[in-house]
């Protein structure tokens, strides 16, 4: 499951599905400075909830929101889903350098510094 981290509490998101890629494209899709907050402020209630959005926002009249922190929000909301994606990426990176082949290629630049601080 996908979680964010905001002001130091660790919040569950929903599901990223086809409808929260849709709301994310269409929000970083958006043609107006309104119509992004407005996309913001629906992606931010479908992936956190009503109830958790209300606690974050204090409400959800979008007259009445901080807009910087719907921003805020919004991006931790985005960061949260990619979150899982980066820490897969980081497991293969570290996997691959762990490979046998470049285990060698470490071990002979080893041997080469040794060999190089040696004639020195």
């Amino acid at each position: 499951m996908d979680s964010m981290i905001y002001n130091g509490r660790e919040y569950d998101l929903a599901k990223m599905n086809m409808k929260m890629a849709r709301l994310i494209d269409r929000t970083e899709k958006s043609a107006t400075v309104v119509e992004a907050y407005t996309n913001e402020l629906e992606t931010v209630r479908a992936a956190l909830g009503d109830d958790t959005a209300k606690e974050l926002l204090e409400t959800l009249n979008i007259e009445e929101i901080d807009l910087t922190e719907l921003v805020l929000i919004y991006n931790a909301v985005t960061a949260g889903y990619e979150s899982r994606l980066e820490a897969a990426r980081r497991a293969k990176e570290s996997a691959d350098v762990d490979r046998p082949a470049l285990k060698a290629v470490r071990d002979m630049a080893a041997d080469v510094r040794v060999i190089q601080s040696v004639n020195k």
